[in-house]
């Protein structure tokens, strides 16, 4: 079982080696056509000929240079893990194939294994069929699979002659005939919470209705975050800016309550018809004289009529549709149920308003702030419950809650701010033995403490989160184990390199205090140390986080002061998500981002690789300097363009492990009535 500690995202070194179909002779000839091809389109781009003796002689440099990698010598260390890595994880697949009684998954929003009993997955997920009442059963053993191709090549044509869409957009939208399969359900187990339920997943990447979900989620969601900005929260460093602003305001006193609301099984309870009223009186709301984009009101409700229509999918030799809310891995089904939320929550927000309290929202989690009386706020909240039979939630009242990954606490009118650590659940840490490139490990400290720093207000609570990263890696929980990603898993070194830099990011932007902080940076390093992360690699990453970012005397000597503005400035800046946001909001009604053509950036080059560290570690350093030689010296035309070499990866122990797709026959039946 050492094996599934690793983590579903491990990857065991050597497999070009050990399990490939292909020579390594082949595959490295495979990674030189990728690359050339790659080469030669920005060549092109840039009128360079590629058809002359010169060009033919470089690229035949590239071939030997690449063609070199495979003389590379495998270490005696290295090959004899491989092998007894790759043993075990054949030895568990046999073991998962003969136990039929037995399943393997992920569990939810973690990544980790979970393996339980078949009869206890089957049982809780025709409970919560039961209790929803969302889904039916199709008679007769039919699959639609035909009906809901009909369906969604009918709306294209339809939209398609309205000049709603162009013909590209048509072709883009259009599902692809290879390799089209019905939904399949399988559940997520969610340890942390009592019983162990599951959360249910609809797996319809390959249905004919995806691409119109992830279209229409595409158009909506932008113009739903625009209206709603001040009332939904985007992450936890979200939530900690509105608190800080809160506190700064005045308004967090002796007698400030914190109050925090689950809505259960939203995406499922949503009554279909209240759903797609709600979102026409949105789309009226907010469309400029009736259209969005290209999309008049009517075109955006039949698009939504028909994905809810046509979620079906298949489940123990059974096919089913569900009648009741959308399906749970449809991406339309988040800002639907966004909208429907934004009109349930209206009395909520007005009466925080009116009090000077903070009313957000994370999808199904509500979060509030209050100086009133538990008596007076918990009226609102029972008004709020009778508002809607479909909507039910849980609330907490208190001066000390939990919200998503902080711990929010009133220390007598000072707010005060943690990382919260679920009892059962653990952030994922890549080990270092993977065989990912070396960036992604070194990272991994980095975004830990810039995370603490950012959610941290106080000096100690940073001091403290960075000492429980450490700790929690000794003290393994009873449903879930704390993740790290092993630094022998065999991926790109500037993954394991990103993962200390990401839990110091993470941890500096959540801690208000800089020994909360602290003790998180403790933490990652100890996890760090028992997921196989070299000692001085650890020191060299944490000690960049803090030279990037000016604040050595917190690493040195706890400066309260210099934390705080580390805090600041961390928790200011705005995050990955964020900045995509900008772009994707700006202008969404007139000129919706999602049907903006997509311009190609000619300036930057995406080489791609198959990552092996027994193989391919040393080609980034090789193409660099090949490119450099014959295309990048100074004054060459190519000098400022910007290689991004992408490294792609082996198999995960996921892919070893986890098989919960039904037969292909069963998906892949087109029966018409």
């Amino acid at each position: 079982m050492s094996m599934l500690m690793n983590g579903f995202k491990y990857i065991i070194p050597c497999q070009s080696r050990l399990c490939s179909r292909q020579s390594i002779n082949e595959i490295i000839q495979e990674q030189y056509q990728k690359i050339a091809s790659t080469v030669k389109d920005c060549l092109n781009d840039h009128r360079i000929p590629i058809a002359s003796e010169r060009t033919i002689q470089i690229f035949s440099e590239l071939e030997r240079t690449l063609h070199q990698l495979q003389s590379q010598k495998l270490s005696k260390v290295l090959g004899k893990r491989a092998q007894y890595e790759y043993k075990i994880v054949r030895s568990i697949q046999r073991l998962i194939h003969r136990r039929k009684d037995i399943v393997v998954r992920r569990t939810d929003k973690n990544k980790v294994f979970y393996i339980g009993k078949a009869i206890d997955f089957e049982r809780k997920a025709e409970e919560y069929m039961l209790k929803t009442d969302a889904y039916q059963e199709i008679p007769d053993g039919h699959c639609p699979l035909a009906d809901n191709l009909h369906a969604v090549k009918t709306l294209l044509d339809y939209l398609l002659g309205k000049h709603a869409l162009t013909k590209n957009q048509y072709n883009q939208l259009s599902p692809n005939l290879k390799n089209l399969e019905l939904g399949h359900y399988h559940g997520l187990p969610k340890p942390h919470k009592p019983q162990t339920p599951l959360r249910p997943i609809i797996a319809s990447i390959r249905a004919p209705a995806t691409l119109i979900s992830q279209f229409l989620n595409d158009l909506l969601a932008p113009i739903y975050l625009d209206v709603t900005r001040k009332y939904t929260f985007i992450n936890d460093i979200d939530v900690i800016r509105t608190l800080e602003k809160h506190a700064a305001n005045g308004y967090v006193t002796s007698t400030t309550k914190f109050i925090t609301s689950d809505v259960e099984n939203l995406y499922t309870m949503i009554p279909r018809q209240g759903a797609l009223e709600a979102l026409g009186r949105f789309c009226i709301r907010h469309s400029k004289q009736g259209k969005i984009g290209t999309f008049a009101i009517d075109h955006i409700m039949k698009m939504a009529r028909v994905i809810l229509d046509t979620n079906c999918f298949a489940y123990n030799k059974k096919y089913y549709k569900q009648i009741r809310g959308g399906a749970m891995g449809s991406a339309f089904t988040q800002v639907l149920a966004n909208i429907y939320m934004f009109e349930w929550e209206q009395d909520l927000i007005q009466y925080q308003e009116t009090h000077n309290g903070i009313y957000g929202r994370y999808i199904d989690d509500i979060f509030m702030t209050t100086n009133e009386t538990i008596e007076e706020i918990n009226r609102e909240l029972e008004k709020a419950q009778l508002k809607d039979i479909n909507i039910k939630i849980t609330t907490i009242i208190s001066t000390s809650v939990h919200f998503l990954d902080v711990t929010i606490t009133n220390e007598n009118g000072k707010l005060r701010t943690s990382i919260y650590h679920k009892p059962t659940t653990e952030p994922y840490i890549l080990p270092y033995t993977s065989d990912h490139p070396h960036h992604i490990h070194r990272n991994i400290p980095y975004e830990a403490l810039l995370r603490a720093a950012r959610i941290c207000s106080h000096v100690n609570d940073f001091n403290s989160e960075r000492i429980r990263i450490d700790i929690t890696s000794i003290y393994h929980k009873p449903t879930t184990e704390p993740y790290i990603l092993p630094y022998t898993s065999d991926h790109p070194h500037h993954i394991h390199r990103n993962i200390p830099y990401e839990a110091l990011l993470r941890a500096a932007r959540i801690c208000s205090h800089v020994n909360d902080f602290n003790s998180e940076r403790i933490r990652i390093d100890m996890s760090l140390l028992l997921n196989s992360y070299p000692p001085n690699f650890i020191t060299k990453q944490f000690h960049r986080f803090f030279r990037l970012n000016s604040a050595m005397p917190v690493l040195t000597e706890l400066n309260e002061d210099v934390y705080h503005h580390l805090h600041q400035t961390l928790l200011q800046q705005p995050t990955r998500r964020e900045k995509k946001l900008i772009n994707v909001m700006h202008d969404s009604i007139i000129k919706p981002f999602v049907l903006q053509p997509k311009i190609w950036n000619k300036e930057i080059m995406y080489p791609c690789y198959l990552y092996d560290a027994s193989l391919t570690s040393n080609l980034p350093n090789q193409f660099y300097k090949w490119w450099q030689t014959y295309y990048a010296f100074p004054g060459s035309p190519l000098e400022h363009i910007k290689v991004m070499l992408v490294a792609n990866t082996h198999r995960t122990l996921e892919s070893f492990f986890i098989h919960k797709k039904p037969p292909c026959e069963l998906l892949t039946k087109m029966e018409t009535i």
